[in-house]
């Protein structure tokens, strides 16, 4: 009896879907690889293989078919559609890998690779990886998604433009950046951040955002203010016992 990796993987190359099956059998080699490289009793080890959950598999093999369909038409919007779609799937944690992999190849592409489906991979990109502490691919997918979206005019689902959903997500990962610097006291280089922020914030049209932006900006003059002050009472009392010996 043929097991369900090997039914979904046949039954891709019985309907011609040659590309599909390389890339799903890639993934499930991949897995396979990491799983095998885990520690015993590891989270990974516990978790059910992906080529033992069929809903999954049937998934992947739908998305990717309507794909390889599109291009080999050339329609490379629709491409990026059903990329997308498939990144979005994968919502569970331990899918995050999925996730990723479907918006790049979505968001990456040399053709289409700037369209609206293409774009919006990049708006959820730069989200999921500010959640995991990434900020430097954070802000790569955010900034490329902000000059796409004015460039092409994109809105998203809502109507709203997708520049906005980028511009949030900005000055998430400024105000990010500017914490250990505050907690360095490096005045100079937080408030160079926290100001990204701030400008990013009001380009938002996000008014709990802006309201947090100049809070936070706000606060940080005031520290930088206090340890200005402080440092002059250190140098007065300095000179003075100083003058006095």
């Amino acid at each position: 009896r043929n097991s369900l990796k090997q039914n979904i993987c046949v039954k891709m190359l019985q309907e011609g879907y040659h590309r599909s099956f390389s890339e799903v059998f890639s993934l499930l080699k991949s897995e396979q690889e990491w799983r095998e490289a885990a520690e015993p009793g590891s989270a990974l080890r516990l978790q059910t293989p992906l080529e033992e959950q069929s809903d999954k598999l049937e998934t992947m093999r739908r998305h990717l078919n309507r794909a390889e369909e599109a291009e080999r038409i050339g329609s490379w919007t629709r491409v990026c559609e059903q990329r997308l779609l498939l990144a979005r799937c994968f919502t569970a944690p331990e899918d995050l890998w999925l996730s990723l992999h479907f918006y790049h190849s979505c968001a990456d592409r040399k053709q289409g690779g700037r369209s609206r489906p293409a774009t919006d991979a990049r708006a959820s990109m730069a989200e999921l990886y500010l959640q995991q502490g990434e900020l430097q691919q954070a802000m790569h997918q955010a900034e490329l998604c902000v000059k796409q979206a004015e460039e092409g005019g994109w809105l998203d689902s809502t109507g709203r433009p997708l520049k906005l959903q980028a511009c949030q997500t900005l000055w998430g990962i400024y105000n990010q950046l500017a914490d250990a610097p505050l907690d360095a006291a490096n005045y100079e280089e937080a408030l160079k951040l926290l100001h990204k922020g701030y400008n990013i914030a009001t380009e938002s049209e996000d008014k709990q955002i802006q309201g947090e932006a100049t809070y936070r900006l706000g606060a940080a003059y005031q520290l930088c203010v206090r340890a200005c002050v402080c440092a002059l009472m250190c140098f007065s009392v300095i000179i003075i016992y100083g003058s006095e010996e």
